[in-house]
């Protein structure tokens, strides 16, 4: 078990202030995530060992002093993206039968979402004038790959500018027989 006065706690000493309080709170994540997996008997979901977790956060920390040495990304950007990569770092290995159940809710969770949405996005559809607008054509689009919106909801002076696109094209080839 790690903890207490740990090589791993004592290997972000020597990290600038604005980097040193954020990775510390991360290791001290790790090594509670390590010990609670630990006990349960399951660490083969932790995703690296601390040698290699230790690593990935300098690899991070290069990136975030180069991004700020380089101006590629605002602050807010920077603290992100460092953030998002941490996570993914700590995040749980999952079984095969998890990851599956996992996508099922979120389908279902996408549907009834769509479902919900379905009335807006008719009304939508039956006020748009033609010439298309790029907004028009991705609502139109997105409507009908969520099924929220069937091709004959679509005024025909809107469907025959909507043929024109390169969406509709996509659709044509995604829903055979349309």
């Amino acid at each position: 078990m790690y903890g207490g006065d740990s090589p791993l706690r004592n290997t972000c000493a020597g990290w600038e202030n604005s980097f040193m309080k954020s990775m510390e709170e991360h290791i001290d994540d790790y090594l509670d995530k390590y010990n609670e997996l630990s006990k349960k008997g399951e660490l083969w979901r932790i995703r690296s060992t601390p040698q290699v977790f230790i690593k990935e956060v300098e690899r991070i920390k290069k990136y975030e002093r180069d991004s700020r040495e380089h101006g590629y990304f605002t602050e807010a950007a920077i603290q992100s993206q460092v953030k998002s990569m941490l996570a993914v770092i700590l995040m749980n290995k999952v079984k095969y039968e998890e990851a599956k159940e996992q996508c099922e809710r979120s389908k279902e969770a996408a549907a009834q979402q769509f479902l919900k949405e379905a009335p807006q996005k008719q009304e939508y559809v039956k006020h748009i004038k033609v010439p298309l607008e790029f907004k028009d054509v991705r609502a139109i689009f997105s409507g009908l790959m969520r099924n929220q919106i069937t091709l004959e909801m679509i005024p025909i002076h809107v469907f025959e500018e909507f043929k024109k696109t390169r969406q509709y094209k996509m659709f044509s080839r995604e829903k055979p027989g349309k």
